[in-house]
């Protein structure tokens, strides 16, 4: 077929079933796209992420890969996020000695997976774990979701968010001393989750915490 035949059956079927925005948007994002997007504003020696939340390509693919089950996106920026987790982890090897690394998702709560039909970030973690060191562990469950708040993008006053999330996660087993834990997470405005997701885990006797996110 043609590409001209496939570009009138695509405009037909967008003129048929109009595409959501966010899919408009991504559908036709290549990995040399998503390489162009702009990068994050560093955000501390904690927490990494890739991309600007703010630029609509970068919030489109968010709201793809959260809200409607993505995979396709989700397989194009996971390698990207594997070399950042990689280069960091090399450095905390030699220059800190970190031991004990385990790959956790953040956690949402029961009530929206059910809603969503799925875990993004289990998703974005699960795809992660082959691409990283074997010495790297993953942990789809050690959080857990205990409060059903409402969703970080829909309360709009910043002190709101910061307290919104306030213990919200639980551990669910025991980690190794000198445990290492790189959270996974898609997103970070406030910071908010993540620092609920190292509450819970600093109190559950974890050493060391670092955070990695598509965007911010």
């Amino acid at each position: 077929m043609s590409n001209f035949v496939k570009n009138i059956i695509s405009t037909f079927i967008d003129w048929m079933f109009p595409p959501r925005q966010s899919q408009h948007v991504t559908r036709v994002l290549s990995q040399e796209d998503i390489l162009s997007f702009p990068q994050a504003k560093p955000i501390d020696q904690s927490t990494y992420a890739l991309f600007a939340y703010k630029d609509i390509r970068v919030s489109s693919l968010i709201w793809e890969i959260k809200y409607h089950k993505n995979i396709s996106l989700i397989n194009l920026v996971v390698p990207l996020l594997a070399d950042v987790i990689i280069e960091e982890y090399a450095d905390k090897n030699l220059f800190e000695n970190w031991k004990n690394y385990f790959l956790v998702p953040v956690p949402s709560s029961k009530k929206r997976i059910q809603k969503r039909g799925y875990s993004h970030t289990e998703e974005i973690a699960q795809r992660l774990t082959v691409l990283l060191p074997s010495t790297i562990t993953y942990i789809p469950h050690a959080l857990r979701k205990t409060v059903d708040t409402p969703e970080q993008n829909k309360l709009k006053n910043r002190s709101l968010r910061l307290t919104n999330l306030h213990h919200t996660q639980e551990v669910t087993m025991d980690f190794p001393p000198e445990s290492s834990v790189i959270l996974i997470d898609d997103v970070t405005t406030t910071g908010a989750t993540l620092d609920e997701s190292r509450r819970a885990l600093k109190e559950a006797g974890v050493k060391n915490i670092i955070a990695f996110t598509i965007a911010h």
